[in-house]
């Protein structure tokens, strides 16, 4: 299956970074900075590197969490209640600050990201800058929101979390 994944020569090596895993492989094709749709069975092929053995100071991937609101309440959550929420203006600011970094992944967590209206927009404003865009959901409003998140979102990733260490390990 094809998707896409963003690559770019990083600590003079050209490098993929998957959206859906959150790794980073070695390529031994010669890459373009920016996203390219790629066959994903061989890109898992190709061998993984620690973004740390790379060298480098800016990341390869950055997980934002630009909303602490949930609509569960999970005892074991670590996300910060106290932290004020930035508005859209802010968030986009944001976006588009992480779209010029040279950062080539973004998975945008929380909270719940899809509370918030503006993630198509968010994703789009990352994706402009090369970057291949990824969220992290509890899922509980994936079905409402999938279309609109189709062409914006590369990755979705649902965490499968318990309310106690009995479910959550099971």
């Amino acid at each position: 299956m094809k998707r896409v994944f963003a690559a770019a020569t990083v600590g003079g090596r050209p490098v993929v970074h998957d959206p859906a895993t959150g790794l980073t492989h070695l390529s031994p094709l010669r890459v373009h900075a920016g996203r390219h749709v790629l066959e994903e069975d061989a890109v898992a092929c190709w061998p993984s590197i620690s973004p740390a053995d790379l060298d480098v100071a800016v990341p390869v991937s950055v997980c934002w969490s630009p909303i602490v609101r949930c609509n569960l309440a999970c005892p074991h959550c670590l996300d910060d209640k106290s932290v004020p929420e930035a508005g859209t203006g802010e968030r986009m600011r944001i976006a588009g600050i992480l779209a010029a970094s040279g950062v080539l992944g973004v998975d945008i967590s929380g909270g719940e990201p899809l509370l918030l209206r503006d993630l198509p927009d968010l994703a789009r404003r990352l994706a402009s800058g090369g970057i291949a865009v990824s969220t992290t959901t509890n899922g509980w409003h994936l079905a409402r929101r999938a279309s609109e998140l189709v062409g914006a979102v590369d990755a979705i990733r649902v965490s499968l979390d318990g309310p106690d260490p009995a479910r959550h390990d099971a």
